[in-house]
């Protein structure tokens, strides 16, 4: 695997060596992670038989959490373990969760195994793309190139992952599907472990926190103390609701106390990074329907068959990765020819591009939907389109951002930062998850037309709150290129 991603990480491009193991750690983490999101509503409604509105609300609720998580996982590296052993110990916990989401069949264990998950990834996600960040030097152009390929390495594990536990949960039940998730995280944690010497090696800047016994442990026991109350939070009705308001206040308070102690450059860099993280909540608020409302129109109203063969609805949120895959060495491509040209995009403007392929994604599949009549299933060929724009959507947006948010942060904040990051995606998802109640078919609902209608007025809505964004943000697009 390293020959063939050395052309990713090689002289072509320039990358540091560190890339390669830093992809293949997070392309099985992300195997894990993508498995369980492709899976967990269709588990909930059909396994456990909650209610559309429901399993929504828990995915989104579990979603916001796992996102949020990194908020204390920022600060926990930037104060107590560092970036290293922060991910070490996420990881670790992270295969603990899946074993146990493996074997349990009552709701507590599935709750206890879920607040493992949430707090293995406070402590992983921020980090390693922090870590990834620190292997560039300050104004690095093959920096959001570098992260762009990162990004490719995680849908590459979300593809195999979508596609292969779509297929095995079929073939072997929820225990197989389950024990593979966590054995593709331990794969990660040993390919990080293996490997740690040579990441270590491309870092350019010294580490700002050398941890001792006393804070690995304390940190341990601090994992034991929370995980149970956050996995219960989602059983709660609008407690993580209230977390993520109080969390927002708390972290509001706290940047702007280290935003005082910074330079006037980096206070202005630091504004426009919290700007930007800011407008991307609106665009994963839209994105991240495709594990709830997305998949169980595309379970209920398109026709699956394909070649005589009936796929499964999980399956196709492999469309993400596939699409991921095709164009991620094309942009990579594109944003290296036109900066020789000059006229590579700023960021903001890729941005933007975002939200428009976003909004384009949803009205193809309002369109088709509402073109349906009684009886009749849409073809899967629009689902593959939709899928496909706000794949592209994805990719002008999120590594980019990843990238961003390494290159404004001060380095005393930066896995904070990074949090921060993922913060917005918590607070998109219980938005998205708002957003997908629209989509909820009653109970008594049974015609494929009926259910298309429903399905058609909420992605209708979905695009016009993306064109509303669209236009707010291109008309302030100019003050914020003053703030650099």
């Amino acid at each position: 695997m390293e020959i063939a991603t050395r052309s990713l990480s090689g002289a072509k491009l320039q990358q540091p060596r560190a890339l390669t193991w830093l992809f293949l750690t997070e392309l099985w983490e992300r195997f894990s992670y993508w498995s369980l999101y492709s899976l967990l509503v269709l588990y909930l409604v059909h396994r456990l038989h909650f209610s559309d509105a429901n399993a929504y609300i828990i995915f989104a609720s579990f979603n916001a959490l796992l996102y949020a998580s990194p908020i204390i996982g920022g600060w926990i590296a930037d104060t107590r373990l560092g970036q290293t052993h922060s991910i070490i110990q996420g990881a670790v916990w992270l295969v603990l969760g899946y074993i146990l989401l493996a074997f349990a069949h009552q709701t507590f264990l599935i709750y206890l195994s879920l607040g493992l998950l949430i707090w293995g990834n406070g402590l992983f996600k921020p980090n390693i793309g922090s870590q990834l960040g620190a292997c560039y030097q300050e104004n690095d152009s093959k920096r959001q190139r570098g992260f762009t390929i990162y990004y490719m390495g995680i849908n590459i594990g979300a593809t195999l992952g979508v596609l292969g536990c779509g297929w095995l949960v079929i073939k072997e039940g929820w225990l197989s599907t389950f024990l593979l998730v966590a054995f593709s995280m331990f794969i990660g944690l040993m390919i990080y472990l293996i490997k740690f010497q040579v990441i270590q090696s491309d870092i350019k800047k010294p580490a700002l926190v050398k941890p001792n016994s006393k804070s690995v442990i304390s940190i341990i026991m601090l994992g034991l103390l929370l995980v149970t109350p956050l996995g219960f939070m989602l059983s709660v009705a609008n407690a993580v609701n209230i977390a993520m308001v109080v969390v927002s206040v708390f972290l509001v308070g706290y940047l702007i106390h280290i935003a005082f102690k910074q330079d006037r450059k980096n206070r202005r860099r630091m504004l426009l990074c919290l700007i930007l993280t800011a407008i991307s909540i609106a665009f994963w608020a839209l994105y991240m329907q495709i594990g709830s409302s997305l998949t169980l129109y595309t379970q209920r109203c398109v026709d699956l068959n394909i070649a005589g063969y009936k796929i499964d609805a999980s399956m196709v949120v492999s469309l993400n990765g596939s699409w991921l895959l095709l164009l991620s060495p094309l942009l990579v491509k594109s944003w290296k020819w036109l900066e020789l040209k000059k006229r590579e995009p700023l960021t903001d403007t890729k941005f933007l591009i975002s939200i428009v392929a976003m909004m384009l994604g949803y009205l193809v599949l309002a369109v088709s939907a509402s073109a349906l009549h009684p009886g009749e299933k849409s073809n899967l060929i629009w689902v593959v389109l939709s899928y496909g724009l706000q794949t592209l959507g994805e990719l002008c947006l999120s590594p980019i951002g990843l990238a961003m948010v390494t290159e404004l942060a001060p380095d005393s904040c930066k896995s904070l930062m990074m949090g921060v990051w993922f913060l917005a995606t918590a607070i998109a998802s219980l938005c998205s998850g708002q957003l997908a109640k629209i989509a909820t078919v009653p109970s008594g609902a049974t015609q494929a037309g009926h259910i298309a209608a429903i399905y058609a007025h909420a992605f209708y809505i979905n695009a016009l709150l993306a064109f509303v964004i669209i236009v707010i943000f291109a008309c302030f697009m100019g003050r914020l290129r003053k703030l650099l």
